[in-house]
């Protein structure tokens, strides 16, 4: 097991400040999934402007190296209400971009409600491929970079791969196409 893991979260800009950014992540096993609820809390500046992209960070530590990380964008589609929130009024997954794409793809998508989901590439055969997200998670917008690699940290093979983002009674799939 891999132990001494835990999550961080870092505002990436002078849009917000952390107030609640880290969450404690049990051991992992080898090849398996773990799921952990934490929660980020910014509190966005007040010069910030309605619609304005809210950049943080995200790194997965473990026994104090990064293992994983990733620049999340909260892009402000749904004015800023009274409390200085986003919060997107239904749930999508966009098409990633680049496509096709060498050698990584952004993939975007909103979540209208908190709760749990989970953000899955499959291949053309339908083989599961890679879990790029997956557990509970706030409302908001988001953004995660996809470099081609399977669960075992491997190069994919050219060619057609399927997003499936699943939240709550909501599925939507998009086709990325990779080329080495």
């Amino acid at each position: 097991a891999i132990g001494d893991n835990t999550l961080e979260i870092s505002p990436a800009d002078t849009n917000s400040t952390l107030a609640v950014g880290s969450a404690d992540v049990p051991d992992l096993l080898p090849g398996a999934t773990q799921v952990t609820t934490s929660h980020l809390g910014l509190r966005i500046a007040d010069d910030c402007a309605d619609g304005t992209p809210i950049h943080f960070n995200v790194k997965l530590m473990t026994g104090g190296m990064a293992y994983w990380e990733a620049e999340v964008v909260l892009l402000g589609i749904v004015a800023l209400d009274d409390d200085r929130s986003v919060t997107p009024k239904v749930y999508v997954l966009e098409q990633n971009y680049p496509n096709p794409f060498n050698p990584s793809t952004t993939i975007s998508y909103d979540l209208s409600e908190a709760g749990k989901m989970k953000l899955n590439v499959f291949d053309v055969r339908g083989k599961h491929v890679a879990e790029l997200v997956q557990g509970y998670s706030p409302a908001g917008h988001y953004e995660i970079r996809w470099d081609g690699r399977d669960g075992l940290g491997e190069l994919g093979e050219t060619g057609v791969y399927f997003c499936r983002l699943e939240a709550g009674e909501y599925s939507q799939t998009v086709k990325m196409v990779y080329m080495k």
